[in-house]
Parts: C-alpha cells; sequence; structure tokens
C-alpha cells in the first residue's frame, strides 16, 4: 500500500518569469516557500494557465508527487475587485477580461488536478474494495469535496 499525499500550504516567493530551454524542452518555473520544508522550485511547461496565474506572495497548496518532490495542488481563487462578487457595477477592460479569463480557466485546471488527484488515490487504496468503477467515482467525488472543506477551496 502506498503512502498518502501531503498537502502543504506555500506561499511563492518568485513567480514565473519567461521560458527557459533545458534538457527536455522549453518550462517555466516559480519558487514557492513552505515552513514545514523552506523553499520549493515547481516546473511547468510554458502553457501551463495555472503555474503562470500564481503572484508573488499568493498562497497555494503543493500536493506531494511521491517521487520527492511537490507539485501545485491548486491556488485560492482571487477576490473580485469590489469585494462582495458583484462585478456588474464596474465594466471591464479587454485585459481585464482577459485576465478573468485567465484565473477561471486556472481556477478549472486546480480542481480538476484535484479530482484527478482524489481519483487516483482513492483507486490505489480502495482497489480490493470496490470493483464498479461508479462506486469509485463517488468515493472519490467524496473525498474531493471533504477535501475542498477542509483546506477552503
Amino acid at each position: 500500500m502506498s503512502k498518502s499525499a501531503q498537502i502543504v500550504q506555500a506561499t511563492c516567493k518568485y513567480p514565473t518569469g519567461q521560458p527557459r530551454q533545458g534538457k527536455y524542452g522549453e518550462y517555466i518555473s516559480a519558487l514557492f516557500n513552505a515552513p514545514e520544508f523552506g523553499d520549493v522550485r515547481i516546473f511547468g511547461n510554458p502553457d501551463d494557465d495555472l503555474l503562470k496565474s500564481i503572484k508573488k506572495g499568493q498562497k497555494v497548496w503543493l500536493v506531494d508527487n511521491n517521487r520527492g518532490g511537490y507539485k501545485l495542488a491548486a491556488a485560492p481563487a482571487m477576490d473580485s475587485s469590489n469585494g462582495n462578487g458583484d462585478r456588474s457595477a464596474q465594466p471591464q477592460s479587454p485585459e481585464q477580461s482577459e485576465n478573468r479569463k485567465g484565473q477561471i480557466l486556472a481556477y478549472i485546471q486546480s480542481h480538476t488536478r484535484l479530482f484527478k488527484t482524489c481519483y487516483l488515490r482513492a483507486s490505489e487504496e480502495m482497489a480490493e474494495f470496490v470493483m464498479d468503477e461508479d462506486n469509485l467515482r463517488c468515493i472519490a467525488t467524496t473525498i474531493y469535496i471533504q477535501t475542498q472543506r477542509k483546506f477552503d477551496l
């Protein structure tokens, strides 16, 4: 049986910059700090909208990738500009609209990754008990919802 994935909160020290060329092609990276273990660099593809959306000082969730490192699990949703969620009070410029689309896409990607992690962990841990795909999906959904509640995602 494999060990359970560790999820930790971290703060972005240095967000992504321009893509760089590496041994395996182009990549981007950002540096995060978690009180539990210090600095961690997260790498991604140049089209990784979630990683690119993280700003300096923003808090994110990192999950153990079971290979001696961590990967970006989710970024908290950004607050609306006027604080009450009513976006109709201020018209958005095209740049604000594109920025908002990027934030929405990053939010969706973060939750998709979280659900994928929940599903994979449930399939590993429950393989000997669950034979039906529908039951496995229900278990993964329950874990996903409980994770969201516990960590305010």
